[in-house]
């Protein structure tokens, strides 16, 4: 390409990109509470915010509330609220409304005329119509991970910065029907740049406390590692998100509208007017000022509008006109961004808060835990599908896709997996036909985009070597259960795409009916060592399974940053040598070059050694079963276990011991296969050179046929001296010290010892040797157990040196907590539901262990997409094989978080793509890997693109990130807090740019989000 060519290219692009900053980015807003009524000095303000709330899926399907379809499980119709909602708002100015799903606001715009959609500009820039978190759907808190909880909350910022514009940017969250809050959440609230937030739900101790000392509005403090870029301002609103009792008016309530002629014998406005005045001072007690919020609506409410604003009208009205009786009471529409702003102007100082809201109670016995584990197969399912979401997006933007079938495509998949993370989808508690509806949209989702993964091939090696990859490609989903469609074929290509920016070596399992195979290193040509493992019958009895494989193929392949690699595999005419079962002997070892695991003669695991430094401890690890406890709900001591709800019938688990075992060993692992019982087994695997244990458990059909249901656990015991204290990740991030029986913030009576200490486990869990006053500065003699898991979990530490994980959840009653079904997953043949998991196992010294878990978690959740071909007809993908797009790997503290084309912005920014880094260590986690550490963009990506120009983005990717200096600073209680926080801004303002505008310094624990153009 001539010079000149370039230097076209390199103006046209921007002029794009002068053209979007100017038109989207660089759209000049006013005050984002110019609109707000702030209300009347000295009175008490009370800001009426109408609302609904509308499940993205629970008790019907997300396309049944969206038409309101099947109303006999539930009278409710999105459509119909917004329809009769902007009626209602056009025809008055004073009227206010806040919308949150922007997987329904976006469905009901597509219907829309113009004409219409300029009404609702209108509404939303004049702040009569206010988006409030703006993310697809309002997601849960516990089980997502914070990948899925990035990208669902960025689809629904960027799909308003689309229609509406910048300036119609939510300034307020609005997380009022989760079943608890995660601290991560609030830190990425901050980043994606919200003033505040609003819960719903709190442990209704907490929220006694809270409202006895005036405390029901703080600072979460909600990062330990990113200062004031992680505070949020958080209130907890007075009623749940429901009306004051007795002001209900919508056509689902039963309350008494505002009857207001005086000659009618019903007439209640007097009764009215004096029942919310009182209301409102018992209100006025628990908050520190008087500006006071009232969330007028609840589930689907607003589907007739005129109901609700006509009473509303009166309410205002005769509530204030009592300020002439001297009434010191000021009612008016208003929205949660105009109430914050009000107590923003209050400047005042806010206590603080550092840890987060789990585990949530709402009454005694009454623990939201077991949602944590609820539909497990779920959980893993939705994990799977980010994991393949982020590689295809990879791929796509190494290709430069940028078709309407590749954008339709991925938006399809990247919508449904907006709809997952909604509070009632990942989490479990949707009804059985609501599950089975989410599946269906995952694996829509999932294999609409296997021919873009070919297509991506296909314009890589066009972009390369100017060939094509024809032939076509097959994803095998259920690789888990040992079945994949290439399974008895006699030559076939496996391709791996490693979507992680490092080297990476990862055990590959290819299910065969017969153990002729070899593996060839397409790239080296060489021949791969592999072992076999056989297919167990617990696994060929699962009834959802349809494959004949006798065995799974194995080897260990290893991959450059965000490499390619392809393998060739074929029948031979000779049978390979598989291993046979061991005889039983006294004792049993499992030995790699790092780890020792010792069994006894039953096939019970008792204990471990890590060689290299000499720690050992005793282990028992088996699999226990809680009881369920039966109830009606009716008072809390009758409690049921439910689909939200963990309440054990006893205070102790029933242990299950090895009934039968085998043990096979082999050059490249070893492993024991133990059965417990008709419905549990596991493996228990040690691969070569790998400093981890895994754990490989089948649960199910749990029986209960007995009429009680169970909940099962794995457990493990060791010697560790954990002092009742034990550590869970936050949505796969920070990690939070846990202690038995006790609450940070409030005093805890606690009234179930089992689920009352159970916490959301989304990737690890572990225990250490505490250090005491003469043992502290010994962490590398300090022993530490970890467990990192392949999706969300509940787990806890109920007693010294032990973990237990929740793995599967049948139980027979309902918890009464509107599901009105039990959690009773029947499976294929009706029978019950078998899940397959895997955990692994880390026990290493504290100083070691941080840096094994974070690699290894990423690991976990970021595996190589794994597709199959036809060789022999597909000769040119062979050219991709050894291919990587870069030349070097990011540093080993810094993940390539997000990696995608734009392609929702009208090609308006085809030659562009956002970048997602972050360093995903700690402070003081690791002595190397926790120091901040720079990254070159232009120099990672120079392999593959010609960078000319990067933007740094907030969270969302949609405003710069220069915009988050706009959000409200609030001021704590205390002083000490108040001058570190202004000497990190004077910091942050002592920072220079380097002479490299490329080259970017990342913190630990910091995402940072760009946008990078190329030609």
């Amino acid at each position: 390409m001539s010079s000149e060519s370039k230097k076209l290219i390199i103006f046209n692009i921007f002029i794009c990109v002068i053209f979007w900053l100017s038109e989207v980015a660089g759209q000049n807003c006013d005050s984002p509470f110019k609109n707000c009524n702030l209300g009347k000095e000295g009175m008490i303000n009370v800001h009426l915010v109408p609302h609904t709330h509308d499940d993205a899926g629970w008790l019907k399907t997300v396309d049944q509330y969206y038409y309101g379809a099947n109303n006999g499980e539930q009278t409710a119709s999105v459509q119909y609220v917004i329809d009769t909602v902007v009626s209602e708002l056009e025809k008055d100015p004073k009227k206010r409304f806040v919308y949150v799903e922007m997987a329904y606001m976006s469905r009901w715009w597509k219907e829309q005329d113009e004409q219409t959609k300029q009404l609702v500009r209108t509404l939303v820039d004049e702040g009569r119509l206010e988006f409030v978190i703006g993310a697809w759907v309002m997601d849960d808190e516990a089980t997502p991970y914070y990948n899925d909880m990035i990208d669902q909350q960025a689809l629904g910022l960027n799909f308003i910065l689309k229609e509406f514009g910048k300036c119609a940017r939510p300034r307020s969250a609005w997380q009022i029907d989760p079943f608890g809050h995660s601290r991560e959440h609030g830190s990425l609230f901050a980043q994606f740049g919200f003033d505040g937030l609003f819960l719903g739900r709190i442990d209704y101790q907490d929220s006694d406390f809270r409202t006895e000392t005036k405390s029901r509005e703080m600072l979460w403090q909600a990062s330990s590692n990113l200062g004031e870029a992680g505070r949020i301002f958080t209130g907890i609103l007075p009623n749940g998100y429901g009306p004051p009792p007795g002001f209900c008016f919508d056509i689902y309530c039963g309350d008494d509208p505002m009857m207001d002629d005086p000659d009618l014998d019903d007439y209640n406005v007097d009764d009215k007017v004096k029942k919310f005045l009182e209301y409102t001072h018992n209100q006025a007690e628990w908050y520190k000022t008087k500006n006071l919020i009232m969330t007028m609506g609840s589930d689907f409410q607003y589907s007739n509008a005129h109901m609700w604003y006509k009473n509303l009208d009166k309410l205002i009205y005769y509530v204030n006109k009592q300020q002439s009786n001297g009434s010191n009471v000021n009612i008016f529409y208003s929205t949660p961004a105009c109430y914050m702003y009000s107590l923003y102007k209050e400047n005042t100082t806010w206590p603080l808060k550092y840890d987060d809201f789990f585990p949530y109670a709402h009454r005694p016995h009454s623990f939201w835990t077991g949602y944590f584990t609820s539909r497990s197969a779920l959980k893993d399912f939705v994990r799977r599908t980010n994991n393949y979401l982020q590689t295809i997006r990879q791929l796509i933007t190494f290709a430069n896709l940028g078709d309407d079938d590749t954008k339709n495509a991925v938006s399809l998949l990247e919508k449904e997996m907006g709809i997952l993370q909604h509070h009632d989808a990942v989490s479990g508690t949707e009804r059985q036909h609501v599950a089975n509806d989410y599946s269906k949209r995952l694996s829509r989702g999932i294999n609409k985009c296997v021919d873009v993964i070919r297509r991506a091939f296909d314009g890589i090696l066009f972009k390369l070597y100017g060939a094509h990859a024809d032939n076509p490609i097959y994803i095998c989903p259920l690789l888990n259960i040992s079945q994949c469609e290439v399974e008895d074929d006699y030559n076939f290509a496996l391709i791996l795409y490693n979507p992680l920016p490092r080297e990476v070596e990862t055990w590959i399992q290819v299910p065969t009916t017969d153990a002729t195979y070899q593996v060839i290193d397409v790239d080296s040509g060489d021949k791969v060592l592999i072992q076999y493992s056989p297919v167990y019958n617990e696994t060929k009895n699962i009834p959802e399974r349809n494959s004949k494989a006798e065995y799974n193929l194995v080897w260990k392949a290893e991959q450059r940053p965000l490499g390619v690699k392809i393998y060739s595999i074929f029948r031979t005419n000779e049978k390979k040598q598989v291993k046979k079962a061991s005889e039983p002997m006294r004792e049993v070892i499992l030995s790699n070059e790092h780890l020792d695991l010792n069994f006894d003669s039953n096939g019970n695991l008792v204990s471990i050694k890590n060689k290299e430094n000499s720690l050992s401890s005793p282990l028992k690890q088996y699999f226990c079963v809680y009881e369920s406890m039966p109830g009606n709900n009716s008072k809390p001591i009758f409690q049921a276990s439910g689909a939200y709800v963990f309440r054990p019938k006893n205070n102790s688990c029933k242990p299950l011991s090895v009934k039968n075992f085998k043990v096979y060993n082999g050059e490249l692992f070893n492993e024991v296969h133990q059965i417990y019982n008709e419905w549990i087994s596991q493996t228990i695997r040690l691969y070569k050179d790998d400093k981890y244990a895994e754990f490989e458990w089948q649960v199910g059909p749990i029986y209960v046929d007995d009429n009680v249901g169970k909940e099962i656990v794995i457990k493990f015991d060791s010697d560790l001296s954990s002092n009742s204290l034990f550590y869970t990740d936050s949505n796969g991030r920070e990690i939070l010290k846990r202690k038995r029986n006790y609450r940070p913030t409030w005093s805890l009576n606690q009234t179930e010892k089992i689920s009352g200490n159970y916490y959301p486990v989304n990737s690890r869990i572990f225990i250490r040797d505490e250090p005491t006053r003469t043992t502290r500065n010994l962490k590398n003699q300090l022993r530490q157990l970890t467990l990192v898991s392949d999706r969300s979990h509940g787990g806890s530490s109920i007693r010294d040196g032990s973990i237990e994980v929740m793995l599967h959840r049948r139980t027979l009653y309902d918890d009464a907590l509107g599901v009105a079904e039990p959690l009773n997953e029947k499976g294929k043949d009706g029978k019950g539901l078998i899940i397959k998991g895997n955990m692994k196992l880390i026990f290493d010294s504290i100083e070691n262990s941080p840096a094994l878990h974070r690699e290894l978690s990423h690991r976990v959740n970021n595996r190589p997409l794994t597709i199959f071909t036809k060789i022999e007809s597909n000769q040119n993908i062979k050219k991709l094989a050894g291919w990587s797009p870069v030349n070097m790997a990011l540093p080993p503290n810094i993940h390539l978080l997000t990696l995608a084309k734009d392609l929702d912005l009208d090609n308006q920014l085809e030659n562009s793509f956002v970048v997602r880094l972050e360093h995903f260590y700690e402070k003081e986690e690791d002595k190397t890997l926790s120091e901040p550490v720079s990254v070159d963009l232009r120099e990672f990506f120079g392999e593959m693109f010609n960078i000319v120009g990067v933007e740094e983005l907030a969270l969302g990717a949609n405003m710069k990130v220069e915009e988050l200096n706009d959000r409200l600073s609030w001021r704590s209680d205390s002083e000490l807090d108040n001058l570190i926080k202004m000497q990190e801004k004077n910091q942050e303002k002592t920072k220079k740019n380097g002479e490299n505008p490329f080259l970017f310094e990342f913190s630990p624990m910091q995402i940072r989000t760009f946008r990078l153009w190329y030609i």
